[in-house]
């Protein structure tokens, strides 16, 4: 329940800038830019396993870039995850950041540095198989390819 929790959150905040419209004439043209490269784009999502580390990277050029890191311990039991997602440009970070501050403390926790919004999952996510972990991040490479 608490995946399928995060995962639709993911989700729902990546498309989440579509629904966002500039208010002045000035920045049309830049919202309307980021709307279709953010829903028009292509991205690609890879995973990497090593040692106890999975790393699944997103990128869309010229977009974002996001990656996420899990780290297991002996027992392949979770210990942390976490979300570090670069964006190009700053009103599309604004844009993600508010969905992201409004649910701060829902399961994850938020931060802001510029343009960099790093989420740390680990409150869902500790103790979960690291196969279980490998699935959702599957999943989300899926949902970008």
């Amino acid at each position: 329940m608490k995946m399928k929790k995060f995962l639709t959150l993911a989700m729902a905040m990546l498309m989440s800038v579509a629904g966002f419209t500039a208010c002045g004439d000035d920045d049309d043209d830049e919202v309307e830019d980021l709307i279709n490269a953010v829903t028009n784009g292509s991205s690609s999502g890879t995973i990497v396993e090593k040692d106890n580390t999975l790393t699944l990277t997103v990128e869309q050029t010229g977009v974002y870039t996001s990656t996420y890191v899990a780290k297991f311990d002996n027992n392949d039991l979770c210990t942390s995850y976490i979300q570090t997602s670069v964006y190009k440009q700053s009103i599309m970070a604004d844009a993600i950041w508010e969905g992201y501050s409004e649910g701060n403390g829902n399961g994850f926790t938020a931060s802001r540095n510029g343009n960099t919004i790093t989420i740390d999952y680990t409150e869902t996510y500790k103790g979960l198989n690291k196969a279980v972990v490998k699935e959702a991040m599957q999943i989300l490479a899926n949902g970008y390819n």
